[in-house]
């Protein structure tokens, strides 16, 4: 699976993805989640490199956010941070809209309406226990969101680790037998697992999301 390449319509397109790890105070080993998320943050500014306007970075204690130039990419992004910050559990707010002030390198010196949108989604997370809120301003895309991430997060709650790892694989290199290859399985054992824990239905959905967001983002 890849990631679309950007239409130069999209660029005036202001998109924040702002995050946080639940349970953060709960964590002892406070330098190891720091380095764990600032890897993912360097690994997820090479990912969204065509869309990044502004860069992910940590902005504060457990919280990061970043600022790119189209929906389309963000249910993957989504997938890829929650995968790449195991074992911690990931919250994440997407919002959309206008930024009142220059777009500058350190996304924390920015303000406007989709940081604001941004805010609220994940503060919503917070207060409903859940992992991903879009608040967009785009009626459609929240409501499409708000049916989909529901489901995906009881789906997606039931994985162990290595179904994540396993799942990044099969992104990465779009094929079971490649990933059956790269573990050391069955294709069959792979096929059987991909199934039955729903990664294979996961996956096809945020590809038909994503897909339906570059449309929505022109």
């Amino acid at each position: 699976m890849i990631f679309l390449p950007p239409s130069p319509m999209l660029w005036e397109m202001y998109v924040v993805l702002t995050g946080d790890i639940v349970a953060s105070r709960a964590v002892s080993d406070r330098e190891g989640l720091l380095q764990g998320l600032v890897g993912a943050m360097e690994r997820i500014n090479g990912r969204l490199a065509p869309w990044v306007l502004s860069p992910f970075r940590v902005v504060r204690g457990d919280e990061f956010q970043g600022l790119i130039s189209s929906l389309g990419p963000v249910p993957m992004a989504i997938f890829d941070l929650k995968a790449w910050l195991l074992p911690w559990k990931v919250r994440i707010g997407v919002g959309a809209g206008g930024v009142s002030t220059r777009v500058v390198e350190d996304v924390s010196l920015m303000d406007g309406e989709a940081f604001r949108r941004a805010a609220e989604a994940l503060q919503v997370a917070r207060e409903a226990r859940r992992e991903v809120v879009f608040r967009t301003g785009l009626k459609p895309v929240d409501e499409v969101a708000e049916m989909i991430y529901p489901l995906m997060e009881t789906i997606w709650g039931r994985w162990r680790e290595e179904l994540w790892q396993r799942c990044l694989l099969f992104l990465e290199g779009g094929s079971l037998k490649g990933v059956a290859e790269e573990v050391g399985v069955s294709y069959q054992a792979i096929h059987k697992e991909f199934q039955r824990s729903g990664a294979m239905k996961v996956l096809e959905v945020m590809e038909k999301f994503q897909r339906w967001l570059e449309g929505r983002s022109a």
